[in-house]
């Protein structure tokens, strides 16, 4: 790494060092890279043979099947198929290897390469573990009121699963920097509580990857890295590890819990809104291995933490911007319909003050000033509306440091260093301003985050920790989110104010209070309704699934989706109709069980639009999951939509095979969102049937709020780069046997096809369970799973070769050469494969056969 001329104690240098491609892992476990071509072993850590029973140097070159055998190469091809995407390794525990050892796994696709992790397994005493952390969790996060309450539950929580030595809560501040909220730790351990940390402690790089991994581990920090053979050399593309739990670590930042005295840390990201909004850092001062489940408990449980602590931020908002709205109202209603904007506020001014925590305020209209309170001295305030104007663009503008924006503030500095200013007009130059006083304080850093290292040949961290206290000048508090959400408030206000004369406005400005009166109340519902919705989806999942590291799996990819699911209602962009559907009702859908049906055509929704409907969506689905279809298993929700010669949309829910159905006996909120949001905001229609076998609703949305496309057209039959759009339909009347020995993935196939049309599938686990079902009925078609938990499915594919019954072949290890003349033109779908080729494969094959 080359040191930056600033000097030997600049540490943004640490933000250009590739720490996603070491090139070595954690000698934790080992790393094998396979091609996604065939399965191929190109490259392997150099500590292979503690646990592959292999050197390293042999192991490339080979298929994996080959190293591993069969039926382990089988499990990974399983568990690679249940694997979203890479922030969702596909995972196993317990799995035995061929010399006996067991494993655990860890499995994931990027950037064109598999990457299959091993660790030893560690036997656990308790399996049903990660369940009830889920349920401790639950039960603490529904007692936090505050966001200091629910950090210091998360850190003693924590704590009490990985037994470190210290657990702290590290929240992010405005300029980077961060500042330990909460913490648990061993009596004899420092405390760091109160501490801030320099932004440069975290590089820019770190933080990214923290956004994609939730969860990282170092076991020893004077671990020695295990190097990946072959090594990376010229033009070779390196190998990326973001995702990988092994990855090694940066030796800067070793050297820095070195220098703080930990042997072993664990971190879990704090995400909210897509954004890095903290961690929980995880210190031990002895190396510390922590088992592969207790991780992936620890990672749920981090996820559900960074769902709920952004609950209770939007909750805390909600009540500022509750109070705020009650102030404009009574000012607005005390306001004169005649005289100008700076006469009617300027009477006002002190009532205006109270609207936002702040030590003055002033008008500055048609270049004239009124202030109240601690403000700027007078002959300084068109130099202050001109760097606000060069600043703010036409929005709300807000700093806690004047003087870096306004060098010549520095001489009143020690009155005024805070300001927020709201424009009057959609033309920059009028404000609104309210001001902050200096707030001299004090600040413990761990250590002095200025002090250069004094080693000016090599970039090292610093290695004092010791408290040092910097006194803060020339500041104000900063200003919240909830600050700025008030002063949006009144912005609105106040534009509505300007135009009173107008009936237009006048009818908005009464649309617009009565949208955040209902905002408020249905975010107050919402958030009430969020722990309701997990604690659904956690007895759903459990009552799925007899292995636990399933049930784990499942619930942490069910809950991040109902966390998108939360985000989409606040989406002010045009956006698809179905997109909307299957966000919501995706965290309660069942693999291979078809609860959810949704169809219609392609209609995009403008931003408003959008907004409107996932409200509504979301309370109808939120209804469904406490008393409808959605609250058992048995039950299941078909959506269906049309749009009529005029443009307009109708959308007819309907619930099934839930618990009986009678009208509710006094409306609650929820049910009024869904009644009225419609008709109030979209001018359309709602109509709400309880009939006894569950609740129809029907939404009609007129033609001005949405655009009509046309389908996609069918992919070509060349296989494409890109991934092929499943065709719903496409295989109807079509029945099939689906020759598969692992559950998990037939039931994935089934929900395919039966996404494509198929009405009749036959699963068989064994060939001789498949040949009992030929020797009865005639499918159309077959797909076969060549390697089977005993044996291959070869007899099969010999007998419906015979019947003249098409199929395909399934695999996960590319082990297809030693198939006999008769079977090579068979086609060969690779695990793990998505629906879209699928489908189109059986297409083939049924065209070929008719032809």
């Amino acid at each position: 790494m080359t040191q930056r001329a600033n000097g030997p104690g600049d540490l943004t240098a640490c933000d250009t060092e590739p720490i996603h491609i070491p090139g070595s892992i954690q000698p934790a476990g080992v790393l094998l890279a396979l091609s996604r071509d065939n399965w191929q072993i190109t490259h392997a850590s150099e500590n292979a043979d503690t646990i592959l029973e292999m050197p390293f140097d042999r192991l490339v070159g080979l298929g994996l099947i080959d190293a591993v055998g069969r039926e382990f190469t089988h499990r990974v091809t399983n568990a690679l198929t249940s694997s979203p995407g890479p922030t969702l390794p596909g995972r196993a525990f317990g799995v035995s290897l061929p010399g006996g050892a067991l494993v655990n796994i860890a499995v994931h696709k990027f950037d064109g390469r598999i990457l299959l992790e091993f660790e030893a397994a560690v036997s656990s005493r308790d399996d049903t573990l990660p369940l009830l952390l889920v349920r401790a969790m639950l039960t603490q996060m529904q007692q936090a009121q505050t966001t200091v309450d629910i950090c210091e539950a998360a850190v003693e929580q924590l704590r009490a699963l990985i037994g470190f030595d210290r657990v702290m809560v590290y929240q992010f501040l405005a300029d980077g920097s961060g500042f330990v909220i909460a913490e648990a730790k061993r009596d004899d351990v420092e405390s760091f509580l109160g501490h801030h940390y320099p932004a440069t402690d975290i590089p820019l790089q770190a933080r990214a990857l923290y956004i994609k991994n939730w969860i990282r581990t170092i076991a020893d920090v004077d671990a020695v890295p295990v190097p990946i053979f072959p090594r990376s050399k010229g033009s070779e593309k390196p190998i990326d590890l973001s995702f990988c739990s092994l990855r090694s670590v940066s030796p800067i930042h070793l050297e820095y819990l070195r220098n703080m005295g930990v042997a072993a840390s664990m971190s879990i990201s704090i995400v909210m809104g897509g954004k890095l909004r903290g961690l929980i850092a995880c210190h031990h001062h002895t190396p510390r291995q922590v088992a592969a489940e207790t991780r992936v408990a620890a990672e749920l449980f981090g996820q559900a933490f960074s769902l709920q602590l952004h609950a209770i931020e939007r909750l805390d908002a909600t009540e500022v911007l509750r109070d705020a709205r009650a102030r404009l109202d009574k000012l607005v209603a005390e306001l004169p319909d005649t005289g100008s904007l700076l006469e009617s506020l300027s009477a006002r001014l002190r009532e205006v003050a109270t609207i936002l925590p702040c030590d003055g305020a002033g008008l500055w209209v048609d270049g004239e000033w009124r202030g109240t309170g601690v403000v700027p001295p007078l002959h300084e305030i068109p130099a202050l509306a001109n760097a606000v104007t060069r600043s703010a663009g036409g929005e709300i503008f807000a700093t806690h440091e004047l003087s870096a924006v306004l060098p010549e503030a520095r001489k009143y500095a020690d009155q005024v260093s805070g300001v927020l200013a709201v424009p009057l007009s959609r033309t920059p130059g009028d404000y609104l301003m309210f001001f902050r006083r200096e707030y001299v304080h004090d600040i413990e850093w761990a250590g002095n985050p200025q002090k250069e290292n004094g080693l000016a040949e090599r970039l090292s961290p610093r290695k004092s920790f010791e408290i040092w206290r910097e006194e803060v000048r020339n500041k104000s508090t900063v200003w919240e989110s909830s600050d700025r959400l008030a002063a949006e408030a009144l912005r609105i206000t106040l534009l509505e104010v300007v135009l009173r004369f107008s009936e237009v406005i006048a009818v908005e400005r009464a649309r617009s209070a009565e949208q955040q009166r209902m905002f408020a109340r249905e975010l107050n519902h919402r958030i009430k309704n969020a722990l309701a919705l997990v604690g659904a989806l956690v007895k759903q999942s459990r009552g799925g699934h007899q292995d636990i590291s399933l049930f784990v799996s499942d619930l942490e990819a069910r809950i991040l989706s109902l966390a998108k699911a939360h985000d989409l209602a606040n989406a002010t962009h045009s956006l698809d109709l179905r997109f909307l559907i299957e966000t919501e009702l995706a965290p309660f859908n069942t693999p291979g069980k078809s609860r959810i049906r949704i169809d219609g055509p392609t209609v995009v929704l403008g931003g408003r639009t959008f907004a409107v409907l996932a409200l509504v969506i979301h309370e109808m689905t939120t209804n469904a999951a406490k008393h409808g279809a959605l609250s058992v298993h048995s039950g299941s929700i078909e959506v269906r939509w049309t749009v009529d010669e005029h443009g307009s949309c109708a959308m007819l829910w309907t619930e099934a095979g839930g618990p009986p159905v009678t009208p509710p006996a006094v409306t609650g909120f929820g049910t009024t969102l869904i009644k009225r949001q419609i008709p109030f905001e979209l001018e359309g229609q709602v109509h709400v049937n309880y009939e006894p076998d569950g609740v129809r609703i029907l939404l009609r949305i007129p033609p001005q709020h949405l655009t009509v496309k046309p389908s996609a057209p069918a992919m070509a039959e060349t296989p494409a780069a890109s991934p092929i759009q499943l065709q719903p339909g496409v295989l109807a009347g079509v029945s099939f046997l689906l020759l598969e020995d692992s559950l998990l993935v037939a039931l994935q196939a089934e929900d395919t096809l039966r996404k494509a049309g198929a009405q009749r599938i036959t699963i068989c686990s064994t060939a001789q369970q498949a040949l009992d079902h030929l020797a009865v009925e005639r499918p159309h078609f077959a797909i076969l799973d060549v390697n089977l938990t005993e044996g291959t499915s070869i007899p099969i594919a010999d007998a419906l070769t015979g019947a003249r019954i098409p199929f395909i072949f399934v695999t996960g290890d590319g082990a297809m050469d030693a198939m006999s003349g008769r079977l090579a033109r068979v086609e060969v779908l690779r695990k793990p494969y998505d629906e879209g080729e699928m489908v189109s494969m059986v297409q083939r094959a049924l065209r070929v056969y008719g032809d």
